[in-house]
Formats: C-alpha cells, sequence, structure tokens
C-alpha cells in the first residue's frame, strides 16, 4: 500500500482533510472514524491517522472528489465543540499506529522491560551517566541516535571523507574520538583570528551579527519539500533508559546550537555552505560525541565556534546558546522545523554529509514527535539559560589574550591623554606596543595553535568564506 501525500488543518469546530490520490476510482474509496481514528482506503492508497482529540462521521461530514486533480476533499466535526487538536502539523506523529492502554512500545524479550511511550522516566537529569574510559570495540563502535548504527561511515569513507571528522569512526571509542577532537581544536584555535573577531565586538561586523534580532515568535509553516519528508518518515519507536534519553537529548542541544549560529550569522538566508558550518559546529556530527552534561555541551559548542566558522567571538556564541533555549521554548514544531532545515542543508552538502541526515537527524525527527513531550523542552530551554561556562573552563587561554588586549588599550589610552610631543619617547613606546602585540601573538601560538600556520589550518580558516 502506498501512503498519500495529504494536507491536514482544522478550526475551532471543524478538521478538513485532504488527501491526493490520483488514478482511483471514487466507487473504491472507503473512510472509516471511530473516536479520533480515521483510516481512508482507495487503491493501491491507504492512509491511517491518529488524531488527538475525537472528530465525528455522520450526516454532517462534507466530502468531495476532485477529478481534474486527484484529490479527495473531507470535513468532520469535532466531538467537542471549540477543541483544539494540539501537533495536527507533527505527521509522523498522526501517522504512528494507535497504542492501546498499558500497551508497551517493544515488547518484552528475555525479560529485557519495554517502555511505555510517554517520555515520563524520572529526573534524568539528575541521573549520573558516565562514558567508560577504555571501551572495548570489538564489532565497530555503535553511533548514531541512540547508538543505532554501526559500520555505516566505514564503507562510505572511501567515497566521502570529509563525511565526519573521525580518523577511524569504526574503532575509535567515545573517549578516543573525544581526545581526536580536542588536540584538533587546540591546534587548529587561531590566536590571531579570535583577537581581530574579539576587537571586532565593539566595532562593526561582529557586534552587528551579535545585535540582529532573530524573530523566533513568528508563526511558522512547513514547506511542501519539509512535509513530503516528514510523510516519509518511519512510525518507529525507541527503547530507552534514562542515561539514553539523557545522551540524546543532550545531542539535540548541541545540533539546536549549531542551527541557531547558522542562522543569526547568515540572518536566515541559508547557504550551500550552511550544512557544512552545522557539521563543524556540532560535535555530535562531526565526531559522533556522547555528553553526560549540559556543561559539557555548551563548552563544546563555545571552543568549536572559536575554531572553525568565519566568525569567531565568545560574546557571539553565548547569543547563540540563548537563542536555542528560545527555539527550544517554541515547542516541538518550532525545533521539528530546524531539524528539517538542517536536513536540507546536509543533503545539498558536496562532501557527503547527507549521511548524517540517516545517521541521526532522521531519527531526532521521529523521536522529536513521537516521544518527547512539550514539557520536557521547556526543562532543556530553562536549563540551557541556568548553565553558566566560565571563560577559564574552555581551555584555549581566552583570558590571557584577552587581558593582553586590555593591557594594550590600556597604553593607548595613556598616549592618546599624554604630551605627545616627544617624538623620541613616542618612537619608543610605538616599539614597545610592537613588542608586547608580537609577544602575545607568539606565546599564545606556541600554547595553543602550534600548528596554526599549517596549510590544514589555512584552510579550516578560510573555509566558511
Amino acid at each position: 500500500m502506498i501512503t498519500p501525500e495529504f494536507d491536514i488543518e482544522q478550526d475551532s469546530d471543524t478538521i478538513s482533510l485532504t488527501i491526493k490520490s490520483p488514478y482511483t476510482r471514487i466507487s473504491d474509496a472507503d473512510m472509516y472514524v471511530h473516536e479520533n481514528e480515521l483510516k481512508f482506503y482507495s487503491k493501491p492508497y491507504f492512509l491511517r491517522l491518529n488524531l488527538p482529540g475525537n472528530i465525528l462521521y455522520d450526516e454532517r461530514t462534507e466530502t468531495k472528489y476532485d477529478a481534474d486533480c486527484g484529490k479527495f476533499f473531507f470535513r468532520f466535526y469535532k466531538e467537542t465543540p471549540g477543541e483544539h487538536f494540539e501537533d495536527l502539523c507533527l505527521l509522523t506523529k498522526l501517522l504512528a499506529p494507535k497504542m492501546k492502554a498499558g500497551q508497551k512500545a517493544i515488547e518484552e524479550v528475555d525479560d529485557i522491560r519495554g517502555e511505555d511511550l510517554d517520555d515520563e522516566d524520572g529526573d534524568i537529569w539528575q541521573f549520573h551517566q558516565g562514558i567508560p574510559e577504555n571501551e572495548e570495540i570489538i564489532d565497530g563502535r555503535r553511533y548514531g541516535f541512540n547508538r543505532s548504527k554501526t559500520g555505516v561511515m566505514g564503507r562510505m569513507l572511501e567515497s566521502f571523507p570529509r563525511a565526519c571528522d573521525i580518523k577511524d569512526p569504526e574503532k575509535s571509542s567515545v573517549s578516543q574520538a573525544r581526545s581526536e577532537r580536542l588536540r584538533e581544536e587546540n591546534e587548529l584555535f587561531d590566536s590571531v583570528h579570535f583577537l581581530f573577531d574579539y576587537l571586532e565586538e565593539g566595532g562593526q561586523q561582529v557586534r552587528r551579527v551579535i545585535e540582529t534580532q532573530m524573530d523566533y515568535e513568528a508563526d511558522i509553516d512547513f514547506t511542501p519539500e519539509q512535509t513530503e519528508a516528514l510523510r516519509k518518515l518511519p512510525a518507529r519507536n525507541y527503547l530507552m533508559d534514562r542515561a539514553e534519553k539523557l545522551r540524546c537529548i543532550l545531542g539535540l542541544v548541541d545540533l539546536m546550537y549549531a542551527y541557531a549560529y547558522t542562522n543569526r550569522v547568515n540572518e536566515g538566508d541559508w547557504n550551500s555552505e550552511s550544512g557544512w558550518t552545522v557539521a563543524k559546529l556540532s560535535a555530535t556530527l562531526s565526531h559522533f560525541e556522547e555528553f553526560t552534561s549540559m556543561k559539557a555541551v555548551k563548552i563544546s559548542c563555545i571552543r568549536r565556534t572559536l575554531v572553525f566558522p568565519l566568525m569567531r567571538s565568545y560574546a557571539l556564541s553565548e547569543v547563540c546558546w540563548r537563542d536555542a533555549a528560545v527555539i527550544f521554548k517554541r515547542g516541538p514544531k518550532y525545533v521539528l522545523a530546524c531539524l528539517l532545515q538542517i536536513h536540507e542543508a546536509m543533503e545539498m552538502d558536496a562532501d557527503g554529509r547527507h549521511l548524517l541526515n540517516d545517521l541521526y537527524i532522521d531519527d531526532y525527527c521521529i523521536w522529536l514527535q513521537r516521544q518527547c513531550k512539550p514539557s520536557r523542552l521547556q526543562d532543556i530551554s530553562e536549563r540551557m539559560l541556568g548553565t553558566e561556562v566560565q571563560k577559564e573552563d574552555i581551555g584555549l587561554n581566552l583570558v590571557t589574550l584577552e587581558s593582553k588586549i586590555a593591557h594594550l588599550k590600556d597604553l593607548e589610552s595613556s598616549e592618546s591623554s599624554g604630551d605627545s610631543d616627544d617624538s623620541s619617547s613616542t618612537s619608543a613606546q610605538d616599539s614597545d606596543d610592537y613588542d608586547t602585540c608580537e609577544e602575545c601573538s607568539t606565546s599564545e601560538e606556541s600554547d595553543t595553535t602550534s600548528e596554526s600556520d599549517t596549510p590544514e589550518s589555512s584552510l579550516s580558516t578560510n573555509r566558511n568564506l
């Protein structure tokens, strides 16, 4: 059977359903409605929807068929007039089979307890989650959403060597991949680039981006391409314990930060480089990272913001973190729209990052609709805003760099306010300033960017220009 294209809308008292089923006979069409379950059949099409509320199939029901466009039009009355049906735009949730009260998402097998479809599982934020330091990789590492994939990158890296940044994704454990990531970030951190953007914060380009007012309050509608992508997603369920839920939630925070940065810097106008930017900023996508705390996510996001994209500003990273928190506050529909935009960017990427959709984005879209309640997203938003990170936590000698720049500014200020008639004194002071600046650049590069002048570093610096 083929699931047809369909659109569903509501007003205060009715539900309107449009089903596209060309080349069918009206005489073969059949409609069944019971409470909140709706079934439509017209060979070879079959559509089953589980609505958020009950509807009536009675003498008031309106039915039309347009032979020119091959569409059925139905209008049903709600059982409770004035009731608002939540999440009608979450098509994967509507298409899922109806679960009976108390039914498990996955049957119990070998004493493994199944899990209800709701998102209630205690306070997962207080659950201590640790990743073994010495993980044994036998049949290959498991990665992707909820560790559901293995062997994918190993087969595809020869064709798409830039799809991820791990040198050997099939044999690198989580801790090994993390060490590789941190080492790469330290080596590629460019103190000169950072200082330039730091000084720019008080002036032009970076400050303009920081002060841009992003509209995350407006209503959103899915594009036809996004709606089609939702229809193609399977209605699967995920069996997770508390540790796995926490890991997936923190990975979603990582993705939303990468989205927020890309969206702000491009002022909502994404381009062919947007997929690269999202993948680089997200350690989840680039190194298959598995976070254990909200603070660890924020540190990773800030570090990668200061290493890879064109604009590398600590202040900008803080603004983007708040943007991501606002996105979560808007609820499932808004977060889903962001994931779909990431999905489109990955499909456009020339380096094979469409593979990351299969590993992460598709499953996140399904999980968000099926098993992540709006209250959970509100909780994520609040915890993001309550997570504080100090510059010392970032580990890139930011405080030292900024203090030296502040010292230079003080020297310049004292010069401008002092007597400048003595040309020899001015010349000597200029020499001192130059030496101080040279010392700042040289010492910090030797500490944190020992290979910042390599061709690879230059490529990383200019990749997003």
